[in-house]
């Protein structure tokens, strides 16, 4: 299709350049013709460079909008991990053949082995778990049961820390039957998680210049009361600060 389209707009570009040239012998129309489309082409190459480096640099700027640097977001996992000895942890992961080991306290589960289509996606007693850490959410076709289901398996004030790539590449992986369905801002993943106090959530560059990665960092409420998702405030690096002094948890 792509092929055709081009061959379309080349055709296109030729009409009145053969108009033109109509009274011209064949050799030199055919010159004429593919100087101009050679003319053309280069125009429409560089219009396109132009285009894709001025879609990079504006990736570039709005990685400095977030309120964290993944230095930050690695500091404050580690203090998360640091203080999980001795507690019950669940590690979530989708289809990961070779998740980062974080503790002799943490338990894997892949979600997508899990799933048994039954209401509860984890096999797990209620307020069971101290601590989650859930990474391929983006694989996990319906986000809100897995949600509730943390909220569900979490002790009262169990910290729960969750990732979700924002800008990344469509990575299914049809060999090993693994979806890639989602994509979700930093704003989405605070929606989404409205159901936990919030500690800190963001976004950070990861992976290079053009890959993002939203996280959520939370304590599971005594109670839950639906709310509308909080508003957004302008900048979260004073609550940061204060989190990684370890008064904020």
């Amino acid at each position: 299709m792509t092929r055709w389209l081009r061959g379309e707009a080349l055709v296109a570009s030729a009409a009145p350049i053969l108009g033109r040239d109509r009274n011209a012998g064949p050799t030199a129309r055919t010159g004429s013709l593919l100087a101009q489309l050679d003319e053309r082409s280069g125009r429409m190459r560089s219009a396109k460079l132009v285009n894709t480096l001025s879609e990079l640099l504006q990736f570039h700027r709005s990685g400095r909008c977030w309120d964290a640097t993944a230095e930050d977001v690695a500091c404050l996992f580690r203090r998360l991990v640091a203080g999980s000895a001795g507690r019950e942890c669940l590690h979530l992961v989708a289809g990961d053949p070779a998740p980062p080991v974080l503790g002799p306290d943490w338990r894997v589960v892949d979600l997508l082995e899990h799933d048994c289509g039954d209401e509860r996606l984890l096999q797990l007693d209620d307020a069971k778990v101290d601590m989650v850490f859930c990474t391929g959410l983006e694989r996990v076709q319906e986000p809100e049961r897995l949600v509730a289901e943390l909220r569900r398996v979490l002790k009262q004030h169990g910290q729960v820390w969750i990732e979700v790539p924002f800008n990344a590449p469509y990575r299914p992986d049809h060999e090993r039957n693994l979806p890639d369905y989602w994509r979700i801002s930093p704003e989405g993943l605070r929606l989404l998680m409205r159901g936990f106090d919030e500690i800190f959530c963001s976004g950070c560059q990861t992976g290079g210049m053009l890959q993002t990665t939203s996280f959520f960092y939370g304590i599971k409420a005594a109670e839950y009361v639906w709310r509308e998702a909080p508003t957004v405030k302008a900048s979260k690096r004073t609550t940061l600060n204060r989190v990684m002094r370890g008064s904020g948890a």
